[in-house]
């Protein structure tokens, strides 16, 4: 609410800029900014779009979150301590989904001689998402509860593909990408010219993905062997969604007989579950900066979601 209030006197200013302006006179500027950004284009510098915006990302947040959070609650093997936190959040992040969702209902209606007490609602509403969020994370704090929630989150392998267009002008081939995360860090990632022209972007995000599910398994068996288990299939975002259906539906003949049959392997590991192919937008596709330059509010976005550190001095 501190943003939208901010934002209505610094309307005037470009998009990215009125967002990173907005976004400072909040309690976290930079996850604000971050999580915003990529937006500039839609928000333009309207206070009401910035604010529905950002309440839509927290409700999308934390729809994600609920849906890990109850296949987690599943999970065996977990202390008594963190059965019942479990169930405290799932229930939390469940109201605070709700309550997102009014706020976003309510926004849709914002204006005339109703706005300050519609403005009151939403602040309330959006006051009781975060203080239910906090409520669930307050939940596993301390050293106790470093058992087997925290371990899944912190091991769970997801991973993230994407291909350039022609980048190549001397041999017409595309740049394919990946990264695979851990918990919130990278630790795995490639750049690399395709080995083949591709004939359209389905082709050359599908050849990625190949790449990126190839990995995957490879990373996934040399896991197992850590003893670090992958129970749930490897979710891998591409942002393409016809790749996706050719992955997921071997009947799409005549948009993949012209794909070499080496990369249809992909099918089987979906098919297996041990990998989910998901879409994502192609702003939120953190791979895009292994295969192409960016804008440089662009490149910033994705490189912070990296999450690489500066080291100061030398070795």
């Amino acid at each position: 609410m501190n943003s939208y209030l901010a934002a209505r006197a610094i309307s005037g200013q470009p998009s990215v800029e009125f967002v990173r302006t907005s976004c400072n006179s909040t309690t976290y500027p930079q996850l604000c900014y971050s999580s915003l950004s990529s937006y500039a284009s839609a928000i333009q510098s309207s206070p009401k779009l910035l604010t529905q915006t950002a309440i839509s990302v927290s409700l999308a947040t934390a729809r994600n979150a609920s849906t890990m959070m109850s296949k987690l609650s599943k999970s065996r093997g977990m202390k008594p301590r963190e059965v019942g936190a479990m169930i405290d959040c799932v229930e939390e992040i469940s109201e605070c989904v709700e309550q997102l969702q009014k706020s976003v209902e309510k926004m849709s209606h914002v204006g005339g001689f109703k706005f300050v007490v519609q403005m009151s609602d939403i602040q309330t509403w959006v006051s009781a998402a975060l203080t239910d969020e906090d409520t669930c994370m307050e939940g596993f704090t301390g050293n106790a509860m470093n058992g087997t929630v925290k371990s899944k989150v912190r091991s769970q392998l997801v991973g993230y593909t994407n291909s350039d267009w022609a980048g190549d002008f001397d041999e017409r081939k595309r740049t394919s990408g990946y990264v695979f995360f851990m918990g919130n860090m990278a630790f795995s990632w490639s750049s690399k010219k395709q080995l083949i022209v591709t004939l359209s972007t389905c082709e050359a995000e599908y050849v990625a993905a190949s790449s990126g599910v190839c990995h995957a398994i490879w990373l996934r068996n040399m896991l197992k062997e850590l003893q670090i288990m992958q129970e749930e299939p490897t979710k891998i975002y591409l942002d393409n969604k016809s790749a996706i259906a050719i992955a997921n539906n071997p009947i799409l003949y005549e948009r993949s007989k012209h794909i070499d049959t080496r990369f249809h392997f992909i099918r089987e590991h979906v098919k297996d579950k041990e990998i989910e192919l998901i879409h994502v937008k192609s702003q939120d596709n953190i791979s895009d900066i292994f295969t192409k330059p960016l804008k440089h509010e662009s490149f910033l976005l994705l490189w912070k979601q990296l999450v690489i550190i500066k080291f100061k001095g030398g070795c």
